[in-house]
């Protein structure tokens, strides 16, 4: 018999297995379903992403259960706990990363490459989820698409959870602290982290470890309540419980009744939960208790044994984890080759081939290194691959994803495509911090060492106009100083006077107002939620300085992908398209119309403000456009846009030419 024939068999058969529960690989199933529909046909199943929280009930619950069972029975080891998680984690992983890389050596530009390098580091450290946190991604968004690693932040979350975990336990088990109790403090701490953070930083609380752990923690406190349930049982000798059967008080039909509205409300959390919700949140409650019930009802329920111990469903539920590994590369790989949204057609097609692949993983790759080899062979091997891995994305990172590897570019072409990102790459010069020494953080560049005469004050859409201005007014001393919007640290700035509160904020307008060589201002940000009266406000405090204002309005937000704008691609899937880097205009700057509106206000309270719209050089009566002259105008698109070096050439060249008009 064929090996896959026979690992299908065993697994069919061993649902009596000590330590088997076959209606999980079933719950596990629907939870991976409901991530790959999510992320192929999103409009489908707009919640699909719970799917992760019923893979952290699920694991929370049979880690925790083996780490009870082992302390109970005096057999814990934490060296025998991590062997058993590398050969469960790293096989699958290792494979997916290093076929990604070699993929993405044929068919990722230098920038995408150097980003793969950069997220295929994050994953080999399970780093993941803050490394998308800091970049400022939201994981409901759709420039994720092109991000190949994305998934990995899920696993990194998990396998921090289980770094620390078994030391809590081991403690708390060595000081006879009630290991119940233990966990259901951290589940509530962890909880009220998630309730705190989902309001003030949504990012946050979806990427951060401390605000998902009590989804973890949750499958924890059943493991011990089943365990502890079983125990007295067999002690009382009331009645015979297999170990490998989760234990339930309910009659049948009340079974029956909690089983169905679980299914109900997981189902319902899958098809209604969307972006507009703020997640994790309270929401998360739907998925993570609907998941609890049905482990603990197990495979008592008429439910439990048509779905979830039905054998198709088993035996996606054995293929699970690499097919969560598998389906997102293939599926954003192909985003990224194609430049647009691929049809349903080959997104059919990449799913197949993910299931395809993840079949192949879990019988030649995962079993071999988890069942045919010595342990200790097996996990020294992994953990080389592991680093051989992580270097390598460190140093394709490094290299900025060795872009002489197109050679086939022409020289044209090369320069567009070194305008992808260039907006990121000014930080701050040496000229800059020596005159504005007491500025140790931040942003800060200058043109010359002396009074400035011109300051662009704000954060990064303010730097994007650097380039640009500085060229053109070359013969003044340009200076820019502000900070990100990220919100991290002391970085962050907002230029509006009215808004700030932090010691960094006022350190930057003492700056300004502390240097008496400043004649014009100009004032620059990501548009934000604030009223007319906090740019009114603002101008009149720059205005008693005796200096120019300069607003600018910031530039049309384009949804587009700079890569697709010209055809660099190596290869497509599909016959070649051309594309137009462009958006309607109405859609560019419907999300600015509120924040147009309060500026709009502002400015003709305040007629001495010059304003300077940037949708006037960057859109014409129809669309907005990213490309002008064959020359690429944005570095980025999506909802937080910024200028390239050719655009802040062209836009800020304007700008310059504007104030001197004035």
């Amino acid at each position: 018999m064929p090996d896959s024939l026979k690992f299908v068999n065993m697994y069919f058969a061993s649902s009596n297995r000590p330590g088997y529960f076959a209606e999980i690989d079933g719950l596990r199933a629907i939870a991976v379903l409901f991530v790959v529909i999510y992320h192929s046909f999103p409009e489908t199943l707009k919640g699909g992403f719970v799917g992760v929280d019923i893979f952290f009930v699920i694991s929370g619950f049979l880690i925790s259960r083996q780490i009870f069972g082992e302390l109970e029975n005096k057999k814990f080891s934490l060296k025998s706990f991590y062997m058993r998680r590398i050969k469960r984690i790293f096989p699958a992983l290792i494979l997916v990363l290093f076929a990604s890389l070699i993929f993405g050596w044929f068919a990722l530009l230098g920038s995408e490459y150097s980003h793969l390098g950069k997220h295929v580091f994050g994953g080999t450290t399970f780093a993941s989820n803050f490394f998308y946190w800091s970049e400022a991604v939201s994981y409901l968004n759709d420039e994720n698409e092109t991000k190949p690693m994305l998934h990995l932040w899920s696993l990194a979350v998990e396998e921090q959870f289980y770094i620390f975990w078994p030391f809590i336990i081991l403690l708390a088990w060595k000081f006879k602290f009630n290991l119940f109790f233990v966990t259901l403090i951290l589940t509530i701490v962890s909880f009220n982290l998630n309730i705190f953070q989902v309001n003030d930083d949504p990012a946050k609380a979806f990427f951060w470890p401390t605000t998902r752990f009590w989804e973890i923690l949750s499958g924890g406190l059943l493991a011990y309540f089943m365990q502890s349930k079983y125990r007295k049982h067999k002690q009382n000798q009331l009645k015979t419980i297999t170990v490998s059967q989760p234990i339930c008080y309910f009659n049948k039909a009340m079974i029956n009744i909690v089983s169905i509205v679980a299914v109900f409300v997981l189902f319902l959390s899958a098809f209604y939960i969307s972006e507009k919700v703020k997640f994790p949140g309270y929401v998360a409650l739907l998925p993570v208790t609907s998941t609890l019930l049905l482990i603990l009802i197990g495979s008592k329920s008429y439910i439990s044994r048509i779905i979830f111990m039905n054998p198709f469903f088993i035996w996606i539920g054995i293929i699970s984890y690499p097919l969560y590994l598998w389906h997102w590369p293939i599926l954003s790989f192909l985003r990224i080759v194609e430049g647009v949204p691929p049809t349903w057609e080959l997104k059919l097609m990449a799913i197949l081939l993910s299931v395809f692949l993840s079949w192949l993983t879990y019988v030649y790759v995962e079993s071999f290194f988890r069942f045919k080899l010595r342990e200790k062979i097996s996990v020294s091997l992994l953990i080389l691959m592991m680093m051989v891995l992580s270097f390598s994305g460190v140093v394709i990172y490094k290299y900025k994803g060795f872009p002489e590897r197109l050679s086939n570019i022409s020289e044209s072409k090369m320069h567009n495509l070194n305008q992808i990102g260039s907006a990121g790459r000014i930080k701050e010069n040496s000229i800059c911090r020596e005159y504005f020494s007491n500025l140790k953080t931040g942003l800060c560049m200058m043109n010359k060492l002396s009074n400035p005469e011109v300051l662009i004050l704000g954060d990064s859409h303010a730097l994007h106009l650097y380039e640009g201005v500085s060229e053109r007014l070359n013969t003044k001393t340009i200076a820019m100083i502000g900070g990100g919007w990220r919100g991290k640290h002391e970085r962050a700035l907002d230029p509006l006077v009215t808004r700030q509160n932090s010691e960094f904020a006022k350190k930057i307008y003492d700056t300004v107002s502390n240097t008496k060589s400043i004649e014009t201002i100009i004032i620059s940000h990501l548009n934000k939620d604030a009223k007319s009266i906090d740019y009114i406000r603002t101008f009149d405090y720059f205005e008693s300085l005796n200096m120019k204002v300069v607003y600018v309005i910031g530039i049309p937000k384009i949804k587009f992908n700079p890569e697709s704008c010209f055809d660099f691609r190596p290869f497509r899937f599909v016959k070649k398209r051309n594309y137009e880097c462009s958006t309607p205009r109405s859609e560019a700057l419907e999300s600015m119309m509120l924040y147009r509106n309060e500026v709009d206000i502002a400015l003709k309270e305040r007629p001495s403000v010059i304003s300077f719209d940037t949708a006037k050089f960057l859109c014409n009566d129809s669309v907005c456009f990213a490309k002008k002259n064959n020359k690429l105008l944005y570095s980025n698109g999506g909802e937080n846009p910024h200028l390239s070096t050719e655009g802040s050439i062209y836009v800020g060249g304007k700008l310059a030419e504007t104030l001197m008009e004035k």
